[in-house]
């Protein structure tokens, strides 16, 4: 049995600096960067996920309570379950970050969480010597034991092999392997690549990255699609790649790419469909529109995709792929910028943005349900470091903010009971 570990000072961001590189299967850490990766791409997290990647990982495989990651990660002050979810939902986010599952967080209701390694043939290099994960001192005593273990399972595990090789091997063709996932022929696997600002101001990057999120979300919706998530396509933005090569990483039988030039109310938008096995155009397009129109252009550009690859859209004649539409621009606009530092963890700014906009148009379900879940970062990026004077008045500031989270998800609601983010929020409290 797992013994749980023993820490004499809680981790904080000068201790992280302290911290070893380790790898959890294909994924090296870097805890004095704040860095993850692969071989391939690299990320770098908020110190506070880090803290609570390294608790976990030093823990070797024991359940780590609530109150111990608060005590290790938070320096025992008062947050919200929101802000351990949302730390815990981002380490989980990163164990597909090789393309496979270098790892699982089990939640124990009621207890905590432990981190579980996945058993995989070979891990990524790191930038630096690969080492091993964190290791309690109390979990030095069990090594040799768990060693024995794993050697015995591993020698029954060959033998098994051996006789499945012998067994059956003469019967089969052999095909040859990639660790790349890989779709199935008669499926179809779409990524969006990030479209590429062509303003010429790094002020209109929010438009672009919006434009390539509102035509995901779009595909998203014809039933005979497969669309990768925009957090993995995400990386690479910025990359010259060849798109064999990206689609293979991403398991995906084709990228879409695009530009963006925005200039007054003039919008240009390029988009082209792209094989990933040879690197051939299957479709493009141009669109030189008035920015009203730019609801109608995510329409048409998933719509063509959807026949370039001869996939039905199975709507009715009422549906459209693209539905969270206004006519009011401006609030439009603000809702992309918003969308834009909410990514980026600017609550502030991205609050100061759309709640004037959900005011002036509060028709747009769409920005209440987004302005609901900043509220939900609130207690994780604005309470954290307040020392309240109780721990009643710290429960107090905290619900304050969960009635405006209750207003806003009801809002969305509303206007339109198919907000996902709507309901996301509502039950971050």
């Amino acid at each position: 049995m797992n013994q749980r570990p023993t820490l004499l000072k809680p981790l904080g961001p000068a201790s992280l600096a302290d911290e070893e590189d380790f790898q959890l299967g294909e994924i090296w850490v870097r805890p004095s960067l704040r860095e993850v990766g692969t071989a391939g791409m690299r990320e770098s997290l908020e110190p506070r996920v880090m803290q609570v990647l390294v608790a976990l990982a030093r823990a070797n495989g024991a359940v780590l309570s609530r109150d111990e990651l608060i005590r290790q990660c938070w320096g025992g002050r008062i947050v919200g379950e929101d802000a351990i979810n949302r730390c815990v939902s981002k380490v989980r986010q990163l164990s597909e970050l090789g393309g496979g599952k270098a790892f699982e967080i089990e939640t124990i209701p009621r207890v905590g969480y432990r981190l579980i390694r996945s058993v995989s043939p070979a891990s990524a290099a790191s930038p630096q010597s690969s080492v091993a994960a964190p290791v309690s001192g109390s979990a030095y005593q069990h090594r040799w034991p768990r060693l024995w273990t794993m050697l015995g399972l591993g020698v029954a595990l060959l033998l098994i092999l051996a006789f499945v090789a012998v067994r059956f091997l003469p019967a089969m063709k052999v095909f040859g392997t990639s660790s790349t996932v890989r779709p199935t022929s008669s499926a179809i696997t779409l990524a969006v690549l990030p479209f590429t600002n062509m303003s010429g101001n790094r002020g209109e990057e929010y438009f672009s990255d919006g434009m390539t999120e509102e035509v995901n979300g779009a595909l998203s919706n014809i039933s005979g699609l497969h669309i990768i998530a925009r957090r993995s396509a995400f990386q690479f933005k910025n990359q010259n790649r060849d798109v064999r090569s990206v689609t293979k990483l991403l398991g995906a039988t084709h990228v879409v790419e695009g530009s963006i030039r925005k200039e007054g109310s003039h919008v240009r938008v390029s988009a082209q469909l792209i094989r990933g096995a040879d690197g051939v155009q299957v479709w493009a397009h141009t669109y030189d529109r008035s920015l009203t129109d730019i609801f109608a252009i995510q329409e048409e550009i998933a719509s063509s995709i959807a026949e370039a690859l001869r996939i039905p859209l199975g709507l009715n004649s009422r549906e459209r792929l693209v539905s969270n539409r206004t006519r009011n621009l401006y609030t439009y606009e603000q809702y992309l910028r918003a969308r834009a530092l909410y990514r980026g963890r600017h609550v502030k700014d991205a609050i100061s943005i759309l709640a004037p906009a959900v005011q002036h148009d509060p028709n747009y379900a769409p920005a209440h349900s987004l302005l609901a879940m900043i509220y939900c970062l609130i207690p994780v990026y604005l309470f954290n470091e307040s020392d309240f004077h109780s721990i009643a008045f710290g429960r107090a500031a905290i619900e304050s903010i969960y009635v405006k989270v209750e207003v806003e998800s009801r809002a969305a609601l509303r206007l339109d009971p198919h907000q996902s983010e709507a309901y996301v929020a509502l039950g971050c409290h």
